[in-house]
């Protein structure tokens, strides 16, 4: 990741990934600023083994784009790690973790648990939360 001026990926790169993927160098709108479908903040280039280089004017642009490009390269994971802290997993992959669904519902967090740890954090870190990319 960088945090450089609007810098242009390197001549030749076409390895750009999805739709939201800016190619032409342009830095575009502050994160908080996006909507469904809109462009990322920043560029992507994607290099021979697939790893994302991001490009971006600010902290936040960066670790928006950041968030979305690993929510890309990483959804299925994403979703089997929240099933698992929230004592869901026997709805997707079977009775084989209703066992583990019961102790974690149990033995884990409460909604109004998670809430208050979310009250808590500090204003720069709550605007930030609200920001992110959401799975």
């Amino acid at each position: 990741m960088a945090l450089a001026d609007p810098v242009t990926p390197p001549a030749g790169d076409d390895r750009r990934r999805g739709a939201h993927a800016r190619g032409d160098g342009h830095i575009g709108a502050g994160a908080a600023d996006l909507h469904p479908g809109s462009p990322l903040p920043a560029t992507v280039v994607r290099d021979a083994h697939d790893v994302p280089h991001i490009f971006a004017m600010n902290l936040d642009d960066l670790n928006y784009t950041n968030g979305y490009v690993q929510a890309q390269d990483r959804l299925f994971e994403m979703e089997i790690l929240r099933r698992a802290g929230k004592g869901t997993l026997s709805e997707v992959l079977g009775s084989a973790y209703l066992e583990m669904d019961v102790a974690t519902r149990r033995d884990l967090y409460t909604p109004a648990e998670w809430q208050a740890q979310f009250d808590a954090q500090s204003m720069e870190d709550s605007r930030r939360s609200r920001s992110s990319p959401r799975a």
